[in-house]
C-alpha cells in the first residue's frame, strides 16, 4: 500500500492509484488517493486496465494511462510483464520490495538483463532501496510539520516484544508502520 509513498506523491503533485486489499480502501483513500484498486476483487491488471478505459472514454482530461508504476510489494510479477497495456510508452516499473528467495532473484536478474525479448516485459524496469539523503529527510520532516505527510502507525511494541511485532509483519497485514521501542518510551 505505501502510505508514506500515496502522500508523498500527492504533496509531489501526482494523481495516485493504489493497490490494497479490502480493509484498507478507505485508508488509501484517506491518505489521498484518486483511485483505489481492490485486489480482493479481482485481476488487478484487469482493474488498471478498466481506470485507464474509463477515464478515456468519459473524456477526462486525467485519462492518459500510467507514467510510473511503483510495485512494494513483488509478489505479482504480471503486473510488469502486463504493464504496456495500462502504462505510457516512457513508463518506469519499480520494484521496491520482493520475495527473498533464489526463484525470485533468478526472475529478477532475467527481467533486468532481457527486457522485451522472449516474453520479457516491455517497460524500464528498476529496483528501489533505501538510501538516506539528508536533504529528502530534511523534506519529508518539513512535510510532516505542515502536517502535509503524516506517519501511520499500526502498532507499537517494546523491545522485548520485538519477536511479536516481527510476527506481526511477517503477517503482511499491518495497517502501517509496526513500531519497536528501543529506548523504552511507549
Amino acid at each position: 500500500m505505501g502510505t508514506f509513498g500515496i502522500q508523498i506523491a500527492k504533496v509531489l503533485g501526482c494523481r495516485v492509484t493504489a493497490i490494497c486489499s479490502t480493509p484498507n480502501v478507505g485508508l488509501c483513500r484517506s491518505l489521498g488517493a484518486d483511485d483505489v484498486v481492490d485486489y480482493k476483487k479481482g485481476d488487478i491488471v484487469a482493474q488498471l486496465r478498466e481506470i485507464v478505459a474509463a477515464k478515456r472514454s468519459g473524456k477526462s482530461a486525467d485519462w492518459r494511462k500510467f507514467d510510473l508504476i511503483v510495485d512494494n510489494v513483488g509478489a505479482d510479477l504480471n503486473l510488469y510483464f502486463s504493464a504496456h497495456e495500462y502504462t505510457t510508452v516512457a513508463a518506469k516499473y519499480v520494484m521496491a520490495a520482493g520475495a527473498p528467495a533464489l526463484g525470485w532473484l533468478m526472475k529478477m536478474l532475467w527481467i533486468r538483463t532481457r527486457p522485451g525479448v522472449f516474453g520479457g516485459g516491455k517497460r524500464e524496469f528498476r529496483t528501489m532501496f533505501a538510501r538516506g539523503d539528508a536533504k529528502e529527510l530534511e523534506m519529508i520532516a518539513t512535510w510532516m510539520k505542515e502536517g502535509k505527510v503524516k506517519a501511520v502507525i499500526d502498532s507499537r511494541w517494546k523491545m522485548e516484544e520485538a519477536v511479536g511485532a516481527f510476527a506481526k509483519l511477517k503477517t503482511g497485514r499491518a495497517r502501517g508502520k509496526v513500531v519497536v521501542d528501543v529506548a523504552g518510551d511507549v
